[in-house]
């Protein structure tokens, strides 16, 4: 065994990428289910999640500092570069703002996750580890997903520790918050987690029972995420549940494909079943939910939701240009909303904009519902050029990868190769449902996104720094570590 012909200082680097790998989970796990219902903020269940990530990125970034020497022996890159800019742009962004204290103590995770997300990327994740990210981040969908549906049903089984109100005027929907206060925050979470348990269910060389679980789980994750009405959500993992299809079903034998294409042909039967069945009443729709009804108003302009957006979309894009190289400082978006308002306002005195205002009434947006906005009016063009230019380089690295390592279903790379598709897929779908939400920028999921941002970048140049020297080097660049960890 590689263990036996190590040396102290080996065994210690060994000892080290585990604990700082353990507490990656760890973090993942807790930021989704922790909630101290009884902290005095009004958003307990993202504050309290805060709180705990305070501690545990303190602790990650000790234990990734013991850790210097792994760190700095890899060459620096283009994804290097990408990362230090982010983190440079949050800083500057910070300073230029004169919000700093502000800005550490209300925001200061946004510049923690570019953190997280350049160290797993400088460790290079092997497949043991990124394997253990997915069902790790999958099985807290489950849960979540799980309790969001008792809840549904009627069986709040942790009444006593999350002692939340459900609103019931908008049918069932509110009642799937979870642990995370929020039917949108919690779809935003279920989507990417359903995504990966997807792609574990169509790994090859796996057994049967294994893929089973994997896709049943999938399946439920997604049936309560339609209950919970997050339309950009579920876009997402339609997004990544085609980017695994297309990208992983030429990886199994033969025999698996058609029973994946009779899979795809059931799963979409079923979803039409429970979409009529959730959109029309019947028996089976006790909460008396509209689906249907909910996903088509996302075209009406007259709705209040699509309304909220539209107003929240275009006071931020005439807000912009006051401050577009290093924007208004991380977490500011809250604090100027009302002067965004103002300002469209005066650019845009007719009715329209009344009508916006009326129906807003006197209510505080804390985030744009974009992303890709939010990102742009805190940080600037500095910070979202370098955000777009992150996510073309991982969609360039990630294409060229899968076209030049064409495996067949009997080889043993195809394991990592499906595990690299799942990984992007689970970051296409955090991001496609950054186009109409905020999961970037809340703590539950933008741990889990940053963590597979970073997971997958690293992997990846596992897996093509590898591939070109010979055949089987793939399969012992995923082994747990190598000689010359120390």
């Amino acid at each position: 065994m590689i263990s036996d012909t190590l040396t102290g200082g080996q065994r210690r680097a060994l000892l080290l990428r585990k604990l700082l790998w353990l507490l990656v989970l760890t973090t993942l796990s807790v930021a989704s289910l922790i909630i101290i219902p009884r902290v005095a903020t009004p958003a307990p269940a993202v504050d309290s999640k805060l709180l705990a990530l305070r501690v545990l990125f303190g602790i990650i970034l000790f234990v990734g500092a013991l850790s210097w020497r792994r760190i700095i022996s890899q060459s620096w890159q283009l994804t290097d570069t990408i990362f230090a800019g982010l983190l440079a742009s949050f800083t500057l962004s910070l300073l230029f703002s004169g919000r700093i204290k502000y800005g550490l103590s209300e925001f200061w995770h946004m510049g923690g996750f570019f953190c997280i997300g350049w160290l797993i990327f400088r460790l290079r994740p092997t497949a043991a580890e990124c394997l253990a990210l997915a069902r790790v981040g999958g099985c807290l969908g489950l849960i979540a997903a799980l309790y969001g549906f008792l809840v549904y049903i009627g069986k709040d089984i942790l009444h006593a520790w999350y002692p939340f109100e459900f609103a019931t005027n908008q049918g069932g929907r509110n009642f799937i918050h979870s642990f995370f206060g929020n039917p949108e925050y919690f779809g935003g979470y279920a989507a990417p987690t359903a995504t990966l348990l997807l792609g574990l269910g169509f790994s090859p060389r796996i057994a049967l029972w294994k893929r089973s679980l994997w896709i049943l789980g999938a399946a439920f994750i997604m049936g309560v995420l339609l209950l919970s009405g997050s339309r950009g959500a579920v876009f997402g993992f339609v997004i990544g549940a085609l980017i695994i299809f297309l990208g992983q079903v030429r990886l199994l034998e033969p025999k698996l494909r058609k029973i994946s294409w009779a899979l795809v042909g059931l799963g979409a039967v079923a979803m039409t079943a429970g979409l009529i069945i959730l959109s029309t009443p019947n028996p089976l729709n006790p909460r008396d939910m509209r689906l249907a009804q909910r996903f088509t108003q996302l075209f009406n302009t007259t709705s209040a939701s699509t309304r909220e957006r539209i107003l929240f979309y275009t006071s931020t894009a005439m807000a912009i240009p006051q401050n577009p190289v290093f924007g208004f400082g991380p977490g500011s978006y809250r604090l100027e909303f009302y002067n965004n308002v103002k300002l469209l306002v005066e650019k845009d005195p007719h009715a329209g904009t009344t009508v916006l205002l009326n129906q807003l009434n006197r209510r505080l947006a804390e985030h744009t519902h974009n992303d890709y906005l939010e990102f742009w009016f805190e940080q600037g063009t500095i910070g979202i050029a370098l955000l777009l230019l992150l996510i073309v380089h991982a969609a360039v690295r990630f294409v060229r990868t899968r076209r030049h390592l064409r495996v067949s279903p009997k080889d043993s790379e195809a394991t990592s190769l499906a595990l690299l598709v799942t990984l992007f897929a689970g970051v296409t779908t955090l991001l496609v449902n950054a186009l109409t939400s905020f999961p970037l920028h809340l703590p539950a999921r933008g741990i889990l996104a940053w963590v597979l941002i970073g997971s997958f970048l690293g992997f990846e140049r596992v897996i093509s720094e590898a591939a070109p020297a010979s055949a089987g080097n793939l399969t012992r660049a995923n082994q747990t570590i190598s000689k010359d960890e120390g």
